[in-house]
């Protein structure tokens, strides 16, 4: 019997594991992203991450992806942003650092 509920229970961690790896994901369509803080460290015009608005329903905002800038209390400002639509990967540089994060996972590589 306690063989059984183990499999159910990683059944369902792994269920679930994929549910959210999915959710990440916004659906096909047209996204601007925009990283945030811009070329000037002004917080308060959508603080630091990266901000997914849908292009084809009146650029609505999406969600907001944390990044390691999000956490810090004074982020350096963004110089430059990459993205390849092959890997699903978005880099971001600062004039100190260089992130690399999955757009379909939401991790920093």
């Amino acid at each position: 019997m306690k063989r059984l509920s183990l499999r159910n229970l990683l059944a369902a961690v792994l269920l679930s594991a994929m549910t959210a790896l999915a959710s990440a994901a916004p659906p096909d369509g047209r996204y601007l992203y925009v990283v945030c803080p811009g070329i000037r460290n002004y917080l308060e015009f959508g603080g630091a991450g990266i901000l997914v608005f849908d292009i084809d329903h009146g650029h609505k905002l999406v969600k907001r992806i944390a990044t390691p800038a999000s956490r810090e209390a004074m982020p350096d400002n963004i110089k430059g942003v990459c993205a390849s639509a092959a890997t699903g990967r978005l880099y971001v540089t600062s004039r100190a650092k260089l992130y690399c994060l999955d757009l379909v996972t939401e991790e920093r590589l």
